[in-house]
């Protein structure tokens, strides 16, 4: 090629690149939409081949725990937790759960990581007994790096609810090893973090290292019904502010002082490092109907359980932008496609890095037609990203 030839074909190359960096720059700045999608959906409601790859970047993996056998890590120890990971919930014959999630999900340029729990009571206290011994903390980092290698995955999300002020030590021995563990992979490996809504000194959060260790910071802003536990009334999992018309509310709000994203970017957290978590489960309360009231909480049910409720029974809080359904002897207090989308343009306008969904089954509505299984999630990808509409 002469150099006549070369200048052309360099101008040509040039004039493409300006043209899409406007789309490219676009999409760097969209926001995260990571998303839990655990095994026990796969076979039963939610297959892979119905996930919209489209509304989301990342997929969680939900999840491996740490043992207190060596390598640490239950997916290498128990053959029963293997299996759930592998192969989902075995309805009389393997099904291929992580493997076709995995290969679905990066033919739509999804990225996937794999949850190392430690989620209350005997999980936290095995994490902190692991986190505790720099040689143990060793093995179960390469063994759990290892095996998301082996598994073609992206990158590990540590799910600790929640390290404490005494576990700060372990905490940062964990983090960093497992960030120097990613940093050696090409490219480098993902690191994500589900932590608690509030950067409380309680916890074992140090920011300099959070920051410089995870990808993305995302914040269990969900089941704030409780507030300090002191006291528990009928509330809202997930209100953005404290509600108007109960002065007696126990509970927490997003956007409440020293609560929340505002909390954290505060204490100096970047916001482009923190998630807003969402989720699609609903808390219900029996033998009660109305906000404030003393009730017997639980949590499970799906999207689909409330989203047929009769207008007399569907009420709407303006002020802390959640519906709740209340019929009978009962309070249920779940996310709609007006509060989904209502909390993805908070995040968007305190510029936050994206959202996290605790998770895609229960917001999953399989009896609907082609476009219409995901509705939660659209209302989440059109106030994050703007709508898809025409």
């Amino acid at each position: 090629m002469n150099a006549s030839c070369r200048s052309s074909v360099c101008a040509i190359l040039l004039t493409m690149l300006f043209l899409s960096l406007p789309g490219i720059l676009e999409g760097q700045h969209k926001g995260w939409i990571t998303a839990y999608y655990p095994h026990w959906w796969y076979a039963e409601v939610n297959p892979v081949t119905d996930l919209d790859y489209a509304k989301v970047t990342h997929i969680v993996i939900f999840s491996a725990n740490p043992s207190r056998t060596p390598p640490y890590l239950d997916v290498l120890v128990n053959p029963n937790d293997s299996a759930q990971v592998e192969y989902g919930i075995l309805t009389g014959r393997p099904a291929p759960y992580l493997e076709q999630t995995v290969a679905n999900a990066h033919r739509h340029n999804v990225r996937v990581v794999l949850s190392v729990g430690g989620i209350m009571g005997e999980g936290a206290q095995t994490m902190s007994w692991m986190a505790q011994d720099a040689n143990r903390v060793d093995i179960f980092v390469r063994a759990a790096c290892a095996y998301v290698q082996r598994k073609h995955l992206d990158g590990i999300e540590i799910d600790w609810e929640f390290p404490q002020a005494a576990d700060r030590a372990g905490f940062n021995r964990l983090i960093n090893r497992f960030r120097k563990q990613l940093d050696t992979w090409t490219p480098h490996g993902l690191l994500l973090a589900a932590v608690h809504q509030a950067p409380w000194p309680m916890f074992g959060y140090d920011r300099d290292s959070l920051v410089a260790c995870f990808d993305q910071i995302n914040l269990m802003t969900y089941e704030m019904y409780p507030g300090s536990f002191e006291k528990v009334r009928t509330g809202y999992t997930s209100p953005l502010k404290l509600p108007s018309g109960y002065p007696d509310y126990t509970g927490y709000a997003i956007d409440q002082q020293g609560m929340g994203p505002r909390a954290w970017i505060a204490k100096g957290y970047p916001a482009s490092k923190i998630g807003l978590g969402i989720s699609f489960t609903t808390t219900e309360f029996t033998g009660v109907q109305p906000p404030v009231q003393p009730g017997r909480p639980f949590g499970g049910h799906r999207w689909g359980y409330v989203k047929n409720v009769p207008p007399t029974g569907r009420h709407w809080d303006e002020t802390s932008g959640v519906p709740w359904q209340g019929s009978g002897s009962t309070f249920i207090s779940y996310e709609d496609t007006a509060s989904c989308r209502r909390k993805a343009e908070y995040a968007k306008a305190l510029g936050l890095g994206g959202v996290m969904l605790y998770e895609l089954g229960s917001g999953y509505l399989p009896g609907e037609g082609a476009g219409a299984k995901d509705q939660l999630l659209g209302s989440v990808r059109d106030g994050l990203w703007g709508s898809s509409k025409k």
